[in-house]
Parts: structure tokens; sequence; C-alpha cells
């Protein structure tokens, strides 16, 4: 591939375009250099001395005299010496192109466009050769330059400007290159570690140490974060059988009889933790996949909007309800008393949960349940619906149903309501109202009595029989799955969770497969999906059109990819459904694959609930892209878009007036975020009856807070780590920087899977994962060989214990102080309820941390991803009722589902990976019926991920500079935000040709592979480090061929008016295929509401229905009788058993 210079490409552009691209806004903004239109100024930054900027000028001027393109080519790599200033211009381009993030945003654009390399060859007939960058390029070089320089150097038609073309194919060039040269080094580190941990492997048997097995699991991490970079299929495919094997091992090992000292209520002894060995398979592998990472910035919203009408008494979406009380509400909604109070609830929900998070899905603990069992057991606690919860569902059916047919109806509403409101619960009620509509129509049984009023989903009269599909983040896809087993009943409903590995797609539709297999009616199956296994599925079957002269809005212009229709038998876009929830939808907020896919599911889906806390994130555009979601129409007009172009462009305008020293974190006057704001306001009546948003200071029918528990209050404690600590965390750094970087170069977003034992070594700092976790047996001996998080945990706890009123800690220096009691705090009664969480990252290290807690007379009991239901139902009833037991141990995994209000303390023993994982596990506790102020301790080591993920989780921007001083925290900020550290400068700038730079670069590489072998060979057996590592002496440690029935064949096609609709004319107004319509075809077994509604309604159902007037119920008697839905029904089987005679 034929290529030219950065730095020479850089040089043409300026002299074609004019001074592009620095006369460009976004590119000032990026560079910090401004050159006017025109000018005849050359770029050059401050930093530069008059002679510098005279050769350069000087380089410039002979550059331009060159006749001809390879000319100015070959006199771009002039000697130095021969010009000045062309040395001092390339140092300058060499230095800028890594601080100015190029690379970086063009593999973003590439990865988003999914013309990334590595993605072609995933989807290629050859997937192991590499893609040919001009057959590519040209089809993404408006995207490009949109990125790197803004609209303005595009022409009238939306492409770039031919004078730009050959510098931007310059620039994407050179990331190519990047990207092949870092992807043949993982491509060769795959293969080193496949190898190294294959040997391994045949040489372990089950009657192997425990060493040997840890070696094996770190050598196996390892080639897992390796294989995520490469995302090779066959390479995933040994590395999945490796771990099939190691697994077998593990259990072989783990399983040996061993001593135990009998700890009480099921907790295994500190000192002789059998798990120890799988928690640590789990925590080196069982990991987020890079297809399901997310970016770890902008996590905190840069604006917040309430939609509020500032003429109405009540919060959007509350218009009717905030004056029904909650019988009324339930009764319209047709819920019915349960259990022995009588409490209302949905049908199929359960009247009961178990407060360790037991469900009646697990058949083992269905006893439990039984209305006989569960009314008298102690763990047993009856569920009811809040008020703003029933309220809300009643909100969004009113919204999604219609009181007569039309056209313009569409059924979507954004829920936008605040964190802990009960989004979750609302949409299971949600997705159960409708689905139950359908199954009860088709038994000829009474409906709710809203559905009186409003018989017609979105534009519709009919509803077809189709199972619902819930979008969540793949973190929260077991915590999802467990909230839907707890509420819905075992016969009410089938769950299914849909796999994230995009080879196992195909195999959940399969015929023998659950899904397929299940009994229930399609309307009473539910599948819970990731976000990522929706992206896949779509560029499995999508793509963008390519340069279409009738090319408009970016989120048109799709085309099916070939073998489309056999392919999306395998995949999420194989059939329609009923309701479809869109949870954290602000992830799909930006224009691209992600964005389209949501837009495409939605489309196939008769009732859509798009669900977000912080619709707007960063910009008023994210409003924008949450009204497409919802399904309103104006938001898919081009007018919409050039409005949202006009209001960035102001706001850039208004961002680039404020002074130099403007903390935008600040509560100073901020004319961007005012402009916003008034945007924002502005978009608001679009969103008119299909929006709900309470926050936690809203108000309910009787002027009560909704949340009626106290705030909880964060206290960050900055640890200074020891110098032995610190020392090996530089070197854990060291050894993984290269890789986290190639891994962002070639995908754009963190893998967490490299900073594993990083993360790992902020609290047991080792070397390798393989080194054994110590065990310390006396006070003495932890005193010598501390470690810093774990010791400073273990004495806050105690300190926290010793009675309810115990002094705030006091952090100076990095140490941390722990005040005495005042005279007036001594002459108190000591009272000693306190209860304390602590959550822990990694599980792997739980053995270590309860030593220590041991040795410091801490009583606790723990839970994690292995502990059994029947240790964890006794531990959790041991914390909740044991006046010794207040301490709670918790992991991610461990504790989901699990309501801990008793606590009114959570430690971050680990920060987590991001802001919602630290949200869920906070909201354990700070929870209803929680009356305690919760406080929520984050341990964090200066200088490590630790600030920085916490920084980055809540927007600390002042935080990250105040405690990442070294060049260690910045690298990793870097690598952390997504970014790269490239540290070969000849790749990015001049790239010379001359063997004898080549023959010392690579005896640089064979240097540095000696010195780290050297490093390896002098590693200690208990600690490993290197000479200059002086650590604290310790003890001696003890397919078929399936049918395919979806809405279309096509990506958009316009969808016809069901043949029976009623009160609806013909428009001449077509439903484009950008619109997600919601006008559903009338299949054979959809149900008419209209049809199924009772011809009568009761007196005592009459005047319950308060807030209506009584002839709200004279469209009841406005029906059909049950005649046409039994003909509807029957037509249905037959042609069931039609198909299915078809298919055998």
């Amino acid at each position: 591939m034929p290529t030219g210079y950065v730095h020479g490409a850089l040089i043409d552009m300026y002299h074609v375009g004019g001074g592009a691209p620095w006369i460009f806004p976004l590119f000032q903004e990026r560079t910090g250099i401004v050159l006017a239109v025109g000018s005849s100024d050359i770029p050059s930054p401050k930093t530069w001395t008059d002679d510098e900027r005279a050769q350069v000028d000087s380089f410039f001027r002979q550059y331009k005299a060159k006749p001809d393109a390879a000319a100015k080519r070959k006199f771009s790599t002039i000697s130095g010496k021969e010009v000045p200033g062309a040395e001092v211009w390339r140092k300058f381009i060499s230095e800028g192109w890594k601080t100015w993030k190029i690379t970086d945003s063009i593999t973003r654009v590439l990865t988003q466009k999914r013309f990334h390399p590595i993605i072609l060859m995933q989807y290629s007939s050859r997937p192991d050769v590499w893609p040919e960058a001009d057959t590519y390029i040209p089809q993404v070089m408006d995207d490009i330059a949109i990125e790197l320089f803004g609209e303005e150097a595009l022409d009238g038609l939306g492409r770039l400007k031919d004078s730009l073309h050959s510098s931007v194919k310059v620039l994407i060039q050179r990331t190519w290159i990047s990207i092949y040269n870092k992807y043949s080094k993982a491509k060769a580190t795959v293969k080193a570690y496949e190898e190294e941990a294959t040997r391994a492997l045949e040489n372990v048997s089950e009657d192997c140490g425990e060493d040997a097995v840890r070696d094996i699991i770190a050598k196996i991490s390892k080639w897992k974060a390796a294989c995520e970079v490469i995302q090779s299929k066959s390479a995933n495919a040994k590395l999945q059988d490796a771990e099939t094997r190691l697994r077998g091992v593990i259990n072989a090992v783990s399983s040996k009889p061993r001593a135990s000292s009998g700890e009480a209520l099921g907790d295994s002894s500190p000192d002789h933790d059998k798990d120890d060995l799988l928690l640590l398979f789990r925590d080196l592998t069982e990991t987020t996949p890079i297809e399901e990472a997310v970016s770890l910035e902008n996590q905190q919203p840069a604006m917040v909007i309430d939609f509020r009408d500032e003429s109405s008494p009540c919060d959007p979406g509350m218009e009717v309800e905030y004056c029904m009380d909650i019988i009324t509400l339930h009764r319209v909604l047709g819920h019915h008393p349960k259990g022995v109070n009588k409490i209302f609830l949905p049908d199929h929900f359960l009247p009961y949960r178990h407060s360790a998070g037991l469900t009646p899905h697990d058949s083992q603990y269905a006893h439990l349940f039984e209305e006989e069992t569960a009314a008298t057991h102690p763990d047993m606690k009856q569920f009811s619906l809040h008020w703003h919860q029933v309220a809300g569902v009643h909100s969004i059916i009113r919204n999604l149903f219609y009181e007569t047919q039309h056209p313009d109806n569409f059924s979507g509403v954004l829920v936008a309501d605040d964190v802990g409101l009960g989004k979750t619960c609302q949409a299971i009620a949600v997705i159960h109202f409708i689905s139950n509509a359908i199954f009860l129509a088709k038994r000829n049984q009474p409906l709710a009595p809203i559905l009186g009023e409003r018989p017609f989903l979105g534009s519709s009269e009919y509803i077809s029989d189709l199972p619902s599909l819930v979008l969540v983040p793949g973190s929260v896809l077991a915590q999802w799955t467990n909230e839907v087993h707890r509420t819905l009943t075992v016969d009410g409903y089938d769950v299914f969770t849909y796999p994230i590995p995009a080879q196992s797609h195909k195999g959940f539709w399969a015929r023998d497969a659950p899904f397929r297999k299940s009994k229930k009616d399609p309307c009473r199956r539910i599948i819970i999906a990731s976000h990522s296994s929706l992206t896949l599925d779509f560029n499995l079957l999508y793509s963008k059109k390519a340069n279409d002269s009738d090319e408009g809005l970016p989120w048109e212009g799709l085309r099916t990819l070939p073998n489309f229709k056999e392919n999306v038998k395998g995949t999420l876009f194989r059939q329609d459904y009923l309701t479809v929830v869109l949870d954290e939808a602000h992830e799909f907020r930006n224009f691209g694959s992600k964005h389209n896919a949501a837009l495409r599911i939605l489309q196939q889906s008769a009732a859509r609930l798009i669900m977000t806390a912080t619709p707007l994130q960063t910009s008023t555009r994210d409003i924008s892209a949450m009204g497409r979601l919802v399904g309103i129409r104006y938001f898919m007009t081009a007018e919409s878009l050039q409005t949202d172009n006009f209001e960035q462009a102001e706001v850039k305008r208004l961002r680039k007036n404020l002074a130099p020293d403007h903390d935008p974190l600040s509560d100073d006057v901020d004319p961007a975020r005012q402009y916003c704001s008034k945007v924002a306001k502005s978009k608001q009546k679009y969103f008119k009856d299909h929006i709900l948003r309470r926050t936690v200071d809203s108000v309910d029918n009787k002027n009560n807070r909704l949340i009626d528990i106290p705030p909880y209050k964060t206290i960050v404690v900055p640890l200074k780590l020891q110098e032995r600590e610190t020392a090996i965390l530089d070197q854990l750094h060291l050894q993984s920087k290269d890789s986290v970087s190639q891994s962002n170069s070639m995908h754009g977003i963190p893998n967490s899977n490299f900073y594993l034992p990083y993360r790992m070594g902020a609290c047991c700092p080792r070397l390798s994962p393989k080194d054994p976790i110590p065990k310390f047996r006396t006070k003495e001996e932890w005193d010598a060989g501390k470690f810093t998080k774990f010791d400073v945990c273990a004495k806050l706890i105690k300190h926290l214990l010793k009675r309810d009123d115990a002094p705030e800690i006091v952090v100076q220096d990095g140490k941390v102080k722990f005040p005495r009691l005042t005279n007036e705090q001594k002459a108190k009664p000591v009272s000693r309820t306190r209860k304390i969480l602590i959550y822990q990252e990694f599980p792997c290290l739980g053995s270590l941390l309860r030593n220590v807690l041991k040795l410091y007379g801490i009583v606790c009991v723990h839970i994690d991803g292995d502990t059994t239901l029947d240790d964890r139902t006794k531990r959790v009833h041991a914390f909740r009722t044991d006046a010794k037991v207040r301490v709670l141990i918790f992991s991610r995994i461990g504790a989901s589902g699990i309501n801990l209000p008793e606590a009114d303390t959570i430690i971050y023993v680990d920060q987590a990976w991001s802001g919602q994982e630290m949200r869920q596990a906070r909201g354990r506790c700070h929870r209803q019926p929680q009356k305690k102020v919760v406080r929520c301790y984050h341990l964090l080591a200066e200088n490590t991920a630790d600030i920085i993920l916490y920084g980055l989780a809540l927007g600390k921007e002042e935080m990250m500079t105040a405690f990442l001083t070294k060049e260690t925290g910045q690298d990793m900020l870097t690598l952390l935000t997504g970014h790269t550290i490239d540290q070969d400068d000849r790749t990015l700038s001049e790239r010379s040709v001359a063997g004898k730079q080549k023959a010392i670069a690579q005896e640089g590489d064979v240097n540095a592979k000696a010195d780290s072998t050297s490093t390896k060979q002098k590693q200690k057996q208990h600690f490993p480090a290197s000479q200059d590592v002086q650590l604290a002496p310790l003890p001696p440690p003890p397919g078929d061929d399936d049918e395919y029935v979806p809405s279309s064949r096509e990506p958009s096609p316009p969808l016809k008016q069901p043949k029976k609709a009623r009160k609806s004319k013909k428009t001449d107004k077509d439903i484009t295929s950008s619109q997600p319509s919601q006008i559903m075809p009338a299949p054979l077994d959809a149900v008419n509401i209209r049809a199924a509604v009772p011809d009568h309604a009761s007196s005592s159902r009459r005047s319950q229905h308060t807030s209506r007037s009584s002839d709200a119920f004279n469209i009841i008697r406005f029906t059909a009788s049950h005649s046409g839905i039994r003909t509807v029904i029957s037509r249905a089987i037959a042609a069931a058993e039609a198909a299915e005679e078809g298919e055998e």
C-alpha cells in the first residue's frame, strides 16, 4: 500500500486548503493552533523560537516549489542537516500526532462504521487475510474528515472537499499501517501465549499441586486477554477448549479433602479456603468481552434537564395519576389482592420475596414460595408495589394505548426516572400488562378496565402474540434476569438469557433449544439480551450504503449484507416482538451501528420502552437521539438534524469564548451550559404524552416524597501505598502498558482484562497471579508484611464497630487517623448496632481479607459467585439477625438480588470498573426501608487505577489531577480512557527506510526481551520482585434449517395498515423506511383488544374507578362479541398446525 508521510500530508493540506486543517474550528480546538482563512502564516506552536519558525517557513516554501507529488514526498523526508526546518516540523508533527489523538479518532470512526480491518476480517470469507486499505478507505473518508475537522471540511454535497482527499487518505493509511503493525505483534503474542499455556496443560494432572494450577490459570488469563485484541475465531475456539480442560483440573484439585477449622455459619476458614483456585480462575477468565466493553469517559451527564413543565404542578407523565390513589390505580390496571394481607399485585407477580434473593425458578426452593410456607417463614417478606411504581405503570400504559385509531399514533415512552425509583420493576409490570392482555383476550376473559377506554396500541387495532425482548448492558444481564425471576411466577413466564458470544446466537434459536421448545404462549416468553449481542447481530445483517447520491440522514441508507436471509435466522432480528425494553438507552445516543441497531429492532416491536436516568448526557443531540428511539417523528426529519447541527456549532462558539481558566465543574456562570439548557427545554414539547420523569425529590398523591430515605454520604480515602507496593504496581503497569495500548489502538475502547493483575495488586501486590496468596497466622506477621488497603480497611471497620457514634476518620497526606472520643461522647450510652458491607471486586483475594479481619478480631461472613444458595441464605440471615455478625463481604456477582438495608455503611476496598457497578453495590443498602444515612467509604490508592476509575465514574477531573502526580498515573489515565501511548515515533512520522535505524530498533527489542527474561529469573519465590524492590520478610506460606418470519426481509420497508383497521383513512403521508413505525400487520394469531373487552362491567368496578366519569365505560359496550376473537384464534391454531406439518 503506497502512502506518504503524515508531516508531508499536513504541509500539502496547508497549501491546497488555504491553511487547512488549522482553519477548521474542530482541529483548532484539538491542536490549540488557530489560523485565519487565507492567512500566509504557518502553523506554529508557542514553544518555537523565531529561528525555528523561520526555518519551518523556509521548509514550507521549498516544499511548495517542488514540481510534482513524488518530488514533494521525497523532499518531506530530507535530512534536517540539509534543511533544518524539516526536522523541526517532523518533530512537531510527531509529538502532536500523539497528543492530538489522531490515531484514536480515526480508529474510533473505523470501528463505528464497521470498516475497522479486524472487523472486516471477522466477516470475511478469508479471515486470515489482511484487508486492502485502498478498497475501504474511500468509503469512510467523509466520516473521518467530520471527526477530525468538522463539517467545514465538506463540500456542498456533504462530502470531503476534493482538494483534501489525498492528504486525508494519507492520515488514514498511516493509521491502517499502525493497526496492522500492532495486530501482527498481537497475533505473535497470542501464538506465544497459546504454546505456553498448551504445554503447561499437557504436563498437568489431577494430582498436581495448587502452585502448578495457579501457574496455568495465569497463562490462560494472558492468552485470553491477547485473544480479545485480535478477535480471531480460530484462536478463541482453542482458548475455550483450554478453559474447559483447566476447569476440570481445578475441580479435581479443589475437591481433595482438606483439614478445616470449621468456621461457623458455613463460612470456610481463611487459612484453608478450598475455593481459592476456582475464584482466581473466574476473576481472571470470566471477564467482560471486548464487544461488551463501554467507554469509561462521560459516565456522568454534563447537563441535566428535568423535562418539567413549569406551569404544571406534577411531574412529566403524572398529569392524570397525581390525583389518583393507589387502590384506584391498581383496579384500573386490573390488579388483584394477593396473600394473607390482600396486597394488590398484577397477575403472575410473586406475592413474596426471599431476603437472600432465592427464587422459585430454582426448583429446590419452590416450596418456600407456597402460601402456607411463605406467610410464616422468617426469610420471606410480602412484596408490594409503591404508589409511584403503580402510577408509573398506569402512565406508561395510558400513553402507549389510544382511545381512537389514527396513523400518527405511536407506542413509545421514554422512562427517565431517577436512579432508585424502580424502573426495572415498572418495565416488568408493563411487559406483563401487554402480554396478559393477549393471554386473556385469546381466552375470552375480562381485560383491564383501562383497555376499555384505550383499545388501540399505537396505530394498530390488533396485538400480535409475540415474545418480549429486554436489552440491557452486559454488566447487568445477570441482575436483570434475577430480578425477573424474583418478580414473575414460574407458571406464568419462561425467561431466556440470550448468549453474549456471537457464535452461540444461532444455537439459541435451534428447534431443540429451550426457547423453541417452550410450551408457553409466545406472549409469555421473555428474552433478555445484552447491548453488544444486538449490535453484533445487526452488523452481521446490515451495513451503511457508501456514497449513495440519495443518501440523506445518518440513520438512513441501510443495505442488507450477502446471505441476509440465511444469517437473519440466527439473530434477534429473525422475528417481531410484543414489547422491546431498551435499558440504559443513553448508550445508543451516538450515530453509528449501535444507534441504527436499536432503531431497527424497535421497528420490529409493537411497544417500546426507552429507559435511562440520563436522557441528556453530553450534548443536546442526546435528546434528539432519545426522541428517535421513542419513535417521535420530528426527530427523524432533516429539520431536526439541521437544528442539532446549528445548536452544536453555537455551543462550540460559546465554549471557545470561555476564559482559559474556566472550570466546567464549578458553579460559575457558563453561557454554553445556559444555552444548552434553553435548547433542551425547547425540545420538551415533542415528548408530550410520551415521557415519564420523576426525581428523588418528587412527591406522591399525598405530597410525600417518593423515596423516604436519607441521602448517602461519600467519604473518599486516598491512601499512599508503601514503597514496596508502589514498586510492584509500577512493574505491573509496565508489563501491561504495551498490550493495553495495542488493544486501544485497534478497538478504541479500554479492555478491562489487561489491568486485572494490576488492579488486584492495589490490595495484594504480586508480579503475577500465579504467586500464592499469603497466609498470616499472627498479628505480628501481618504487621511485618502488611498491605496498605487491607490494613486500613480492617482498622476502619474496627473503629466503626466500637460504637455507632464513632468520630469520623481524618485523612492527611495519604494516612488515615482515627480520632478519639470526646468527653461528651464518652458520657453517652454505648450503642453498637452498625452493620457494614465490604465491596470486593476480586473474590480470589477474599481469603486474605478475611484472614486480616480475623487477626483484628472482626467476625464476618462473605458472599461471592461460588457461594451456594443454601450458604448464602444462612450468611445473609446471620448478618441480619446475629448481633455478633456485623460485617458482610460481597462481590458484584455474588450479591445479585440481595437487599441489605440493615447495613448503614459500605466500604469499597476495590474500586468498581464503572460507575454503574459502583451504584449497583451502593444500592444493596441505600434503598427502602433504610432510615439511616449510608456512609460510602472509597479506599483509593494514589497514583493508581483506583483514582482514575473513581474519577471517571463521577466526572471528578480535579481529583484525578490532585492524586495522579506520577507519570505512571498519567499513562494509565490515557489508557483507561481508550487512548494510546505510542512509543514509536517513526511509525507516525517519517518512517525512515534506512537499514541502520531499523537494525537499531530491532536490537533494542532484543535487549528489552533479554532484560525481561533476566528480571523473571531474579524473581523471588513468595513475593516475586526485581532486585530494586525490597519486600518485608514474611512467614512461609501454609444447526438446523429454521423458519424465518420477521416483519420484513429488507432493512426498512413500509409497513401496511391492517385491513380491518377502523376509524382510519388513507393519507398521502407515507411512513418512510427511516421511521420506526408502530403500525403492525395483523397476523393470524393477532387479537383485537376491542373485541376482547367485556360488553358489561360490574357496578362495583365502576364505583372504584373514581378518577374517571361513569361515561368512560360506555366504550366497553361499543365492542364486538367474542365470536370474532374465537374465529381469529381458530384460524391461528389451524395455521400453526399447518406450519408444524410443513416444518416436519
